[in-house]
């Protein structure tokens, strides 16, 4: 299975570009007094609008409690937002129990899909079909499951799908609900393809990409200054609803040839629908509860500019 990419907007460190080409977001960093600092909500509606970018702080609007932090990995990652996953629960048991076995991991929204290594992949699908063998297409003849790229149609995901749960160093857990991992095509007729899959060797380091199937479980926050991820649970308005003091514009989409790409950290979203992205880039407060300080950059320094995709 493949995406179309309507467009990529590149969030990466300029070492992602390379040939000596400067990365968008540096870009904006360099021309917009922004903190080095940006936050996306993905949607669960993945290639449609819904999503949320946020530039130079973070949106406290769209998250809620604490944003839990992780440090970056520098080390083999040339990417920048790599960080140590440590392991792996699938429905309550623990599958993968060593950093060694993700080896590097990347947190990459420019990749829809999650990408695990082979080994690991395997052992899902053992745990999957050992427990979960009653749900439709998890077990069947070879070449005929949900990890051989079928899908299951239907107005709703069945129920009785197991969880994933990510635990990161400093502490940080990530539930990834099935809602969230499985990805959802529109028909007729709607089918729902299982989001994780086995990376190809030829995709080379990180070993481990945790795509839009894993970040639509949370608030993300690429705090490139403190060299930390954050991860926060979301608040999605409900579907259709604008951002407040936003402005909209339809975007005319065309239709490309689904290819799967790994593209570092890129924005890429696919579909032939609206697509939304607003950046106002004036001087403005971060919108908080009543009693809570703005989440964002130190004081003297531009609060977030927000985005609606």
């Amino acid at each position: 299975r493949h995406r179309n990419y309507d467009g990529i907007f590149g969030m990466g460190p300029d070492s992602a570009v390379g040939n000596n080409f400067t990365a968008p977001f540096s870009l904006v960093l360099q021309h917009q007094h922004f903190a080095n600092i940006f936050a996306l909500d993905v949607g669960l509606d993945i290639g449609h609008a819904g999503g949320v970018l946020s530039i130079g702080g973070t949106d406290r609007r769209h998250y809620k409690g604490e944003i839990k932090w992780t440090p970056m990995m520098k080390r083999d990652c040339i990417w920048e937002y790599c960080v140590a996953a440590l392991s792996l629960d699938l429905g309550g048991a623990t599958i993968v129990k060593s950093l060694t076995e993700f080896g590097v991991t990347l947190i990459d929204s420019g990749t829809t899909q999650s990408l695990l290594p082979p080994g690991i992949m395997r052992k899902i699908q053992a745990h999957f079909q050992a427990h979960y063998c009653h749900l439709p297409l998890v077990c069947g003849p070879p070449g005929k499951t949900l990890f051989d790229d079928h899908c299951i149609e239907g107005d709703e995901l069945p129920r009785g799908f197991p969880t994933f749960t990510w635990r990161f160093d400093n502490g940080v857990n990530v539930v990834v609900t099935p809602e969230v991992y499985f990805e959802r095509w529109r028909g007729p007729p709607l089918r729902w393809c299982l989001g994780i899959a086995a990376r190809e060797p030829e995709l080379g380091n990180p070993n481990t990409t945790l795509g839009d199937t894993f970040m639509a479980a949370a608030y993300v926050v690429f705090d490139r200054h403190n060299s930390r991820m954050g991860f926060a649970d979301p608040v999605r308005p409900a579907r259709g609803a604008v951002l407040p003091g936003a402005t909209q514009r339809a975007v005319p989409l065309p239709t490309q040839p689904r290819t799967r790409a790994h593209l570092g950290m890129v924005l890429g979203y696919s579909g032939a629908m609206l697509v939304v992205l607003t950046l106002m880039l004036s001087y403005r407060q971060a919108v908080a509860p009543a009693g809570e300080a703005p989440q964002g950059p130190p004081a003297g320094e531009v609060a977030p500019q927000y985005g609606a995709l």
